[in-house]
């Protein structure tokens, strides 16, 4: 016992150590400190700047302005052309492309061409109108999004993209009510899993869906749709409409046939906005709501109309299509922005809510330069170590206006106003602002001289020697030889007793873009010497330069170069070409093995950064690369082909080979084994699949919810080795099978669920009273009885806040207050029960003859307290 606890302890520190690494924040620039020395308050009433009224919501210190077509002149006209076709080599019907700036359908044999900036990087998605190959009987594509594709002087069609086929799933949209909706949209994603059982760590690494160009779709007058060319075989999919909540998310497979995906009743959430003293107020300047679980949030606030004479000044009415957890954030130019955490939404009426506004502690004044010119665009922000910082007051930004004015207000330092303030902007260093202990008043800190910085300034070229929108600057301390983080974590392994952070010399990092006409500026937080390198998409990055700064710096030219090129081929067994595979390529450092956590755990691959393309149809691929490295090509996940290795190949190799063989597949339905009818409904998984961005120690496994309304499943692309599939439901005993997969075998089986059994009783004390937080243990006879911590809850378990979490331990049952048990999704059969508490002696009985679908209670036990320890 003592053994397995010094590994749980050892586990968990590891674990840790793992999270810190992950979660671990570059440094703060903390810059140097320019303090207001002038705090007085002026007793005048409450003002609101003209800029305060009229403030937009968006930071503008980050807006980039791009150029239209009509402004190019025609020396820099510059064009992206090529040709979509599918697996087979010929022309995509209904291919469309689209950009950030427009779309556009290919013509009849393929060919498009976007027209911008000569030397400009454009990032475009490449789908099918698949109504249009429906009725031409030809199967959906999947689509593609491809990044780097430089625009030339010549519109010749120099780039070919290939799309493969996809799956496809019929279904209707239907109201609350049954009725079919039309125009609802349907949309698609990655299927969502989870970790069930053995020694869990889930770390937060979203996947980001865009790279694969989801498909959507709209149902028809009937409310029926098609939705095709979903990139992975596993997906989920739901429905909205602007007149009802999201349908719920269902897993679905390429396998499945069709779905019904039900709307729900549209989110209904009144309530009042009062002041402190429960006086309604009547005008709100701004009433919004922020999705707190999903992106792309439709909800809609409306203010109730007064003129029907039934709603109350002060009240207010929402509207939303999405339920869940939100923000409501309300913002009224008399008051301190306050928001209401966690209003959790549910389709239908919601409970009505009370908002309470404060006033505010309200600081004015003006940024002006060391010459006395006005700073626009200075925002404040709270410093990370203030006491009482919190995110309430920023939600919308602070900005200064084109004269550097701004109107700062706080909430109460007891609501959460940050006591230290920092007044930020890219060309000076920060004036730092301490609130102290100030109340509710008008404070007015007059001119405020914001002394210069260390910036840089200059402007990233293409080789073309046109300035670059977008591209990435990076600037790094030269003091850093990682190039990474200044951070090193040390772990003091003695009885594992103690360990210890070491942090090095603080260094900077920083990365800013271009705007559109490739310049930039970065600032620094002091003298330093540092590198800097201009990077973007489609180019070999610039030259490193060593800059020794003592003083701002201007006219610094960072000019990228052409990309190189890795091309090959993907080859069978026996040596033909396969066309249609999907590939990606990941830069390697020969000199360094990381040991990383998607090495070791299949953690932290970001997909974004992973060049990706398709073999064309005699199977040869290429890729322009931005570094001169040594590259891994591998084969992307989720189709028929498996890689047999890696290839590994150098810049400006163009006959690297890649063996790929057919993968195995399972087909399977899943039905009751009483009734023989389908489950629709249950979870899936397999021993050789990870959810993304997790890692388990032990037995856990990933699931996931598949609903088919034949109870069907399939699994593809499986490796040449053993997997296990568990097929389990609420209610059924679990099914496992273990399979012995061979390249292109397809094993088709029947998975028959048995209805579980029940077992449920209740435990007294010596005294005959409910015993609660009793362990019940439930074992076969043959089986020796499970470990079980009586003296504590069983599982460890740490939230991360975004969602991730780190979990050790094994749950059992346990009594509740009444002292009753019960345990479902038990086979037939003979089974142990072991009730254990810390307080009480162990009692052991054998139940017999437990029948599937059936309750069997177990009779009464009664557990003895444990005798006191003899004295010595």
């Amino acid at each position: 016992m003592k053994s397995t606890k010094k590994i749980v302890l050892t586990l968990v520190i590891m674990s840790l150590l793992i999270v810190l690494w992950i979660a671990f924040d570059k440094y703060s620039n903390t810059k140097s400190e320019y303090t207001s020395t002038d705090k007085s308050p002026i007793d005048a009433p409450t003002t609101v700047l003209e800029t305060e009224k009229n403030r937009s919501p968006e930071l503008f210190l980050d807006v980039k302005t791009s150029q239209s077509d009509a402004a190019i002149q025609p020396e820099d006209l510059g064009f992206v052309a090529g040709r979509v076709l599918d697996e087979s080599g010929q022309p995509a019907l209904g291919a469309r492309v689209t950009w950030s700036a427009g779309s556009q359908f290919c013509e009849s044999d393929g060919y498009f061409s976007i027209s911008t900036r000569v030397g400009q990087v454009l990032k475009i998605t490449i789908d099918c109108d698949d109504d249009v190959r429906l009725k031409e009987g030809l199967p959906s594509l999947i689509g593609q999004q491809v990044s780097g594709l430089r625009a030339q002087k010549k519109s010749d069609p120099i780039h070919e993209f290939f799309l493969v086929s996809g799956s496809r799933i019929d279904g209707i949209v239907v109201d609350p009510e049954g009725r079919p909706v039309a125009g609802a949209i349907i949309y698609c994603g990655e299927a969502r899993s989870d970790v069930q059982g053995g020694f869990v760590f889930v770390v937060n690494v979203s996947t980001p869906e865009e790279i694969h160009a989801w498909p959507e779709a709209e149902t028809r007058e009937d409310g029926t749709f098609v939705l095709s060319g979903m990139p992975k075989p596993d997906f989920r999919i739901w429905a909205e409409d602007e007149d009802f909540s999201r349908s719920l998310s269902v897993n679905l497979q390429s396998g499945s046939r069709e779905v019904v995906l039900a709307l729900r009743p549209i989110c209904e959430l009144r309530g009042r906005v009062i002041d402190s003293t429960g006086k309604p107020v009547e005008t709100v300047i701004d009433l919004l709501i922020e999705g707190t679980e999903v992106a792309n949030d439709n909800s809609e606030w409306v203010l109730m109309d007064r003129s029907d004479g039934e709603s109350k000044p002060g009240e207010f009415f929402l509207r939303s299509t999405i339920p869940g957890s939100h923000q409501v954030w309300i913002d009224d130019v008399r008051f301190a922005p306050l928001e209401k955490n966690q209003v959790r939404l549910k389709p239908g009426e919601n409970d009505p809510i009370d908002v309470v506004l404060h006033r505010p502690t309200e600081w004015v004044g003006r940024a002006l330069s060391p010459t006395g010119d006005p700073v626009a665009g200075a925002r404040w922000l709270p410093v990370e170590n203030s006491s009482n910082t919190t995110s309430q007051w920023m939600l919308r930004p602070v900005l200064t206006d084109s004269e550097g004015l701004f109107s700062l207000r706080l909430p109460p330092l007891e609501l959460g106003m940050p006591e230290t303030l920092r007044l930020v902007h890219p060309g000076y260093m920060d004036f730092i602002l301490e609130t102290g202990n100030r109340g509710i008043g008008f404070y007015d800190l007059g001119d405020i001289y914001l002394a210069e910085g260390w910036t840089l300034r200059g402007k990233v070229l293409n080789p073309e020697g046109f300035g670059l929108e977008s591209a990435t600057v990076e600037v790094r301390s030269v003091s850093d030889p990682t190039h990474e983080t200044n951070a090193s974590i040390e772990l003091m392994t003695e009885s594992l007793g103690e360990f210890e952070t070491l942090l090095e010399e603080e260094g900077f990092e920083d990365s800013v873009q271009t705007d559109a006409n490739g310049n930039f500026v970065v600032s620094l937080d002091k003298p330093r010497e540092i590198e800097i390198q201009g990077r973007s998409p489609g180019y070999a990055p610039s030259e490193i330069q060593v800059l020794q700064v003592q003083e701002s710096l201007s006219g610094i030219v960072l000019e990228l170069s052409e990309a190189w090129q890795v091309a090959g081929q993907v080859v069978d067994l026996s040596g033909r070409g396969v066309g249609g595979v999907r590939l990606g390529a990941t830069s390697i450092d020969e000199e360094f093995v990381e040991l990383s956590l998607f090495a070791i755990f299949g953690v932290g691959e970001n997909e974004q950064e992973t060049l990706q393309t398709v073999s064309d149809p005699e199977g040869f691929f290429s890729f322009e690369v931005p570094e001169d490295a040594l590259w891994e090509i591998r084969v992307k996940p989720g189709q028929d082909w498996v890689g047999i290795e890696p290839c590994r190949a150098r810049v400006g190799e163009r006959e690297a080979n890649l063996a790929v063989i057919e993968g195995g597949r399972i087909e399977g339905t899943v039905i009751d084994a009483i009734t023989r009818q389908p489950i629709t409904k249950f979870r899936l998984s397999r021993s050789d699949q990870k959810p993304q961005g997790s890692f388990i120690f032990g037995s856990g496994t990933s699931t996931v919810e598949i609903s088919d309304a034949d109870g069907y499943f399939e699994l593809t692309g499986l490796s040449e080795k053993e997997i296990a599939v568990s097929i389990s439901r609420s209610g059924y005993v679990p099914w496992q099978e273990q399979f012995q997969m061979a390249p292109g075998v397809t094993e088709e089986i029947v998975v028959l669920l048995i209805p579980g059994a029940t077992l449920t009783g209740t435990i007294l004390d010596a005294n005959g009273e409910p015993l609660s937080g009793a362990h019940v243990l439930v074992y076969r006879p043959e089986e020796e009885i499970p470990e079980s911590e009586v003296g504590g809850t069983g599982v460890i378990q740490i939230s991360f806040g975004d969602g991730g979490s780190f979990s050790l331990g094994l749950a059992h049952p346990r009594t509740n207050q009444q002292g009753r048990y019960e345990i479902d999704e038990l086979a037939a059969g003979d089974w142990m029960v072991t009730i254990r508490h810390k307080d009480h002696s162990d009692r052991t009985l054998r139940v017999t003859g437990v029948l599937p679908a059936l309750t069997t209670t177990v009779t009464t036990q009664i557990l003895d307290h444990l005798s006191p320890p003899a004295e010595n």
